[in-house]
């Protein structure tokens, strides 16, 4: 049992290799989350929503000044139906009509 709930907004679990572990006290806000094998059908995830699906890149190593690399892993296409399909959550920027789904904003 958790004091406070877990609060997931605006995120993409895709291509995973099971289900969302999510509890009973969770509280989900505008998510794209593959629940029991089967797909949320608010809106459909495909590879061709992503610029990259290599994680590969997570493992490149930091710049110089100590900063994180530059990666297109999850970064939305222009074409992608996730753009401006978020919920507004205070103090996170956000460019377009409304957040993104997904962990980058697309620019």
């Amino acid at each position: 049992s958790f004091d406070k709930p877990h609060v997931f907004t605006n995120n993409i679990a895709y291509a995973n290799g099971g289900n969302s572990e999510l509890t009973d006290e969770s509280i989900l806000r505008t998510n794209t989350f593959l629940v029991n094998n089967a797909n949320n059908p608010t809106y459909a995830v495909t590879d061709a929503d992503f610029v990259s699906l290599d994680e590969s890149q997570l493992l490149r190593p930091r710049k110089a000044d100590g900063s994180l690399p530059d990666i297109t892993f999850l970064h939305l296409t222009s074409g992608s139906d996730l753009i401006d399909r978020g919920t507004l959550v205070s103090g996170i920027p956000y460019s377009g009509s409304a957040p993104d789904l997904g962990v980058f904003e697309y620019r």
